[in-house]
């Protein structure tokens, strides 16, 4: 595990959040005459910021088979603020986070790197993996905030009356961004055609859980267990039981693997991998990880923008020395045809001296032919 950056969240009114009061830079810097944004929900997570001297709050990272999950004392007001972000200042029309435009999921983060030290995670091996925790997180937000709305949209005419849905925005939401939300998102076939898909799946669903707003990997950071205790304290409540008979079936199933591993590992269990007991179990899921959750690829390319325009100077620089390299390049061109020419000039200056040997020694045959004719020609004439 690691530690991570602070944010600031938390639990409190209905405004939204942003940088720390004060704070010489940021999103919250500027004269006193600008407007500050008020702490609204984020009363619990600004006390922290307090308390720990204005400082960023540190988050631990735990991962798993490529699933990066933020826990410690500070990650349910890490993940609270992603969710609070990603409410605030994104519209809620997109298809999906992927097509959010780069320039609003940026507008995300200003607030996340006032209150939570990313920077500690920069040029390490976890960052890469700290922006798929984060995206993930984002993607989630996004996902429920829609889903919130759909309800919304359902419970006050829905399809069978979309006026009277349209004319009843939520609290939140204004008039064009409801409209917007209607008509290019709840109207499309495409969006129906999910819906539908998504009403199906979750009618598949195996049992409930009671894990609440933490995740998986933040009961085991608090409770200190491993994946296999942690999915029955999140599908078992004392007195009422399990969630489902399918909840206990699967808990047997797992429980069976996991004495199956003890044998195989002649009873150390500090051996066993209990993550790998659940796979056996409950089979796997795609895009996820049994006991840890769903899995990104790919963090989102631009979650801290983009690297700054290099100076001028440096983009001088670099252009000098593309023109060496290339002039480097051309010289060594010409050295090589002028080295294949001396080789070809040498070459036919060879094949020259061969010819005038060959043409000398024709010369000398037929003078010496020439003489002994003369000889014969003589001899007869006697």
């Amino acid at each position: 595990m690691a530690t991570m950056a602070q944010s600031h969240g938390g639990d409190g009114g209905d405004d939204g959040y942003g940088g720390p009061y004060n704070l010489e830079s940021g999103c919250a810097s500027g004269s006193a005459s600008k407007k500050r944004r008020s702490k609204g929900k984020n009363l619990k997570l600004y006390k922290k910021f307090e308390e720990n001297g204005r400082k960023p709050l540190d988050i631990d990272v735990e991962l798993h088979g490529g699933g990066y999950k933020f826990v410690g004392p500070n990650a349910t007001d890490f993940i609270r603020a992603i969710s609070l972000e990603v409410e605030k200042v994104i519209p809620p029309y997109y298809p999906n986070w992927a097509k959010v435009p780069n320039e609003k999921k940026q507008a995300v983060y200003p607030t996340l790197l006032d209150y939570f030290n990313l920077d500690a995670w920069r040029n390490t091996e976890k960052w890469q993996g700290v922006q798929l925790g984060i995206t993930a997180e984002c993607q989630r937000a996004y996902k429920d905030r829609k889903g919130e709305m759909k309800v919304h949209f359902d419970e006050n005419g829905g399809y069978d009356d979309v006026e009277a849905a349209r004319s009843n925005p939520p609290q939140d939401v204004d008039q064009e961004t409801w409209d917007i939300l209607i008509n290019q998102l709840f109207l499309s076939a495409g969006y129906k055609n999910r819906s539908e898909k998504n009403k199906q799946n979750r009618a598949k669903q195996r049992y409930p859980s009671f894990h609440g707003s933490k995740s998986y990997a933040q009961r085991r950071h608090m409770e200190g267990t491993g994946p296999i205790d942690v999915f029955r304290s999140t599908h078992y409540k004392e007195g009422t039981g399990w969630a489902n008979d399918f909840a206990s079936t699967d808990y047997d199933r797992i429980q069976e693997e996991y004495t199956i591993s003890s044998a195989e590992s002649g009873g150390d269990t500090s051996t066993i991998d209990e993550f790998a007991c659940m796979e056996r179990a409950l089979g796997h899921r795609r895009g996820h990880i049994r006991g840890v959750g769903r899995v990104v690829s790919n963090p989102t390319p631009d979650v801290f923008g983009t690297p700054p325009p290099q100076p001028h100077w440096q983009d001088v620089d670099q252009r000098v020395a593309s023109l060496q390299q290339q002039f480097q390049e051309q010289q060594q061109r010409e050295a090589q045809r002028e080295e294949e020419q001396r080789l070809q000039n040498q070459q036919l200056e060879e094949e020259r001296r061969v010819h005038n040997q060959q043409m000398l020694e024709m010369q000398r045959q037929m003078d010496q032919m020439r003489q002994i004719w003369e000889r014969r020609t003589s001899s007869d004439d006697n």
